[in-house]
C-alpha cells in the first residue's frame, strides 16, 4: 500500500463526481479543453500497471472512452452541451437514471444503509445521497483518508478505511453503474455514455485492487419514489 496510489487513486474519483452534475461554464470548459482527460492520465502513470492494481488495457479501455467523450466536445457549445444533458437527465421519467435506488426493489432500504455509511465516516452531502455524483465524493473521502492515514504510519485507520471502500463499492457505486450506463445509451446519450462507460471500466478496476468480486445489477426500467421530502428524481 502506498499514499501515492491512494492519493491518485482519491483524485481519480473526485474527477469521476464532476461528471454528471449539470454542466456550467467551469466544468464545460474543463471538459472541452481535455484537462479532465490528462488530470486521469497524469494518476495513471502514478498508479502501477500490473495486478492488483489497474492494467494497461484496463487504462487503455477507460481513457479510449473519454477520448471518445471529449472529441465529442469539439461539436459542441455550452448551450448545446447543457441541452443534452437536459435531454438524457431532465426529461420527465429520465432523471432517475442518476439515482441508485431507482434501480432497486427496496430504496428506502437502500437510502438507509447509504446514509449510514456517510455519518459512519462523517461524510455530508445535501442533496440525495444515492445521487452518484455523491457516492464518488464519498469514496474520494475514504481514499483521501486512507492516503492520509498512510502517511501518518495509522495502520488501523488504513484499514478501517479500506474496509469502508469494500463494502461501500461493493453495496452500492460498483453494483449498479452499469446498469446506469446502459439507461443513458439508451437515450442516446453521448458524450455522457462514455463517461459512464469509463466509471464502470474504473470501478471494475478498483474491485480488482480492493480484492472483492463485483455483482452487477442489468440495467432495468427505472423508477420513482419520494424520499423524506426530496421529489422523487430530482436533478
Amino acid at each position: 500500500m502506498s499514499a501515492d496510489i491512494a492519493f491518485q487513486r482519491s483524485r481519480v474519483y473526485k474527477l469521476f463526481s464532476y461528471l454528471f452534475s449539470f454542466p456550467e461554464r467551469e466544468l464545460f470548459e474543463f471538459l472541452k479543453s481535455g484537462d479532465l482527460l490528462n488530470e486521469i492520465k497524469k494518476a495513471f502513470q502514478i498508479i502501477p500497471s500490473f495486478p492488483p492494481f489497474i492494467k494497461d488495457s484496463q487504462k487503455g479501455s477507460i481513457l479510449d472512452d473519454l477520448g471518445l467523450a471529449t472529441e465529442k466536445f469539439n461539436s459542441l457549445n455550452l448551450k448545446s452541451f447543457q441541452e443534452r444533458y437536459r435531454k438524457v437527465f431532465e426529461t420527465l421519467g429520465e432523471r432517475c437514471v442518476l439515482y441508485e435506488a431507482n434501480y432497486l426493489d427496496f430504496p428506502q432500504e437502500e437510502m438507509a444503509d447509504i446514509a449510514g455509511f456517510y455519518s459512519a465516516f462523517g461524510f455530508h452531502f445535501e442533496e440525495r445521497p444515492d445521487h452518484i455524483g455523491a457516492e464518488l465524493e464519498f469514496m474520494h473521502l475514504l481514499t483521501l483518508k486512507e492516503a492520509k492515514a498512510l502517511l501518518n504510519g495509522e495502520e488501523k485507520r488504513v484499514e478501517l478505511c479500506m474496509d469502508g471502500e469494500r463494502k461501500f463499492l461493493v453495496a452500492h457505486p460498483g453494483r449498479w453503474v452499469e446498469a446506469m450506463a446502459e439507461n443513458i445509451k439508451e437515450r442516446e446519450g453521448l458524450p455522457y455514455f462514455c463517461f459512464a462507460s469509463a466509471l464502470a471500466g474504473w470501478l471494475r478496476a478498483e474491485a480488482q485492487y480492493l480484492g472483492v468480486p463485483l455483482k452487477v445489477l442489468k440495467a432495468s426500467q427505472v423508477r420513482e419514489f419520494f424520499h423524506d421530502g426530496f421529489v422523487a428524481c430530482e436533478s
